[in-house]
């Protein structure tokens, strides 16, 4: 991966404001034929205080799916811009799955 690319975004998110209300959840999905074929799923998700049931919430919230660019070679949805960017989606009230 990219040191500049990173670099770059890492740069572009450090003035944004942080979004506190936000949960943040890492699934690992295994390729059918290749056990080193592995997909992962960094999901942000809005939480929600009482008395209203967050898992309701994140069961019924609208949902954007996130491909970054760079071929999965230059750049990661893990980068600090784009955990940036699906943190503002979630604390919106969306839930923002990154996949990597």
């Amino acid at each position: 991966r990219s040191p500049s690319t990173w670099q770059a975004c890492a740069a572009l998110a450090e003035g944004v404001a942080r979004v506190d209300a936000v949960e943040h959840v890492s699934v690992d999905i295994e390729g059918a034929g290749d056990k080193r074929d592995v997909t992962t799923l960094l999901i942000s998700t809005p939480v929600r205080a009482p008395p209203c049931d967050s898992s309701s919430v994140r069961a019924t919230a609208p949902c954007v799916i996130h491909l970054h660019g760079g071929f999965m070679c230059t750049t990661s949805a893990e980068n600090k811009l784009y955990r940036c960017w699906r943190d503002h989606l979630a604390g919106a009230g969306l839930v923002a799955v990154g996949v990597d």
